[in-house]
């Protein structure tokens, strides 16, 4: 499970009524947000969701970890291989177009978009495509994100939803507001919800499926 500042957490719960934490996870603060030495303007650091992979083995190999933050630079994703978990493996970061930050080399710091609320956020795979290879990223202002990871150490983006302005504020949130995305298994609808009064927005995706599992990242 995501748990903010502490990263990626494992539990035991054999005894649901006593989770246990085990060894392993995946701790990356510092030296990224979260770090109590460094600035915490805006929202929310750490991790927010990690989401392993549909899997045609035993056990999934491969996990969508996403953060919650609205600081510069906004949250990224990060891909991670999770075949040994005592020993979590980072394969790859991605942000998307219109995201990044950019680097000023008169101010000698980065900025970012302002205006909005950048951030990644939850993530959940399309269990149509075998091992977890296609998955949708709701991205705050930046709607819902189809990303590829069929190469686990490039993830791609192959479609997007960017919902109207709802012209709907509520108190501490501004612009769209993409929350989360739940793809139904029977219908394969994508239900998405909007944190700033859009309701819920239903959608399919119509682009190609990935044809081959992602290629392994542990080697």
């Amino acid at each position: 499970m995501a748990y903010r500042d502490e990263g990626v957490v494992i539990l035991d719960i054999t005894d649901p009524a006593k989770p246990l934490r085990i060894d392993g996870g995946y701790d990356y603060s510092p030296p990224f947000n979260g770090d109590p030495g460094l600035p915490r303007e805006g929202c929310c650091p750490g991790a927010h969701t990690v989401m392993p992979a549909h899997h045609t083995g035993p056990l999934p190999t491969i996990a969508v970890l996403t953060d919650e933050h609205f600081n510069c630079p906004p949250g990224f994703g990060r891909i991670l291989d999770i075949t040994y978990p005592q020993h979590i493996t980072l394969l790859s970061t991605y942000h998307i177009t219109g995201v990044d930050d950019q680097y000023d080399f008169d101010k000698k710091q980065f900025v970012c978009p302002e205006g909005s609320q950048e951030s990644a956020h939850m993530a959940e795979f399309d269990h149509r495509v075998k091992g977890g290879n296609l998955f949708y990223q709701a991205w705050y202002n930046q709607g819902l994100r189809a990303i590829d990871i069929s190469n686990p150490f490039r993830p791609r983006e192959v479609g997007y939803y960017i919902s109207p302005d709802f012209g709907i504020e509520v108190p501490g949130q501004k612009g769209r507001h993409t929350r989360e995305p739940y793809p139904d298994w029977d219908s394969d609808l994508i239900y998405v919800t909007d944190g700033n009064g859009g309701g819920l927005t239903v959608l399919r995706y119509t682009g190609a499926l990935p044809s081959r599992p992602p290629i392994p990242g542990v080697r």
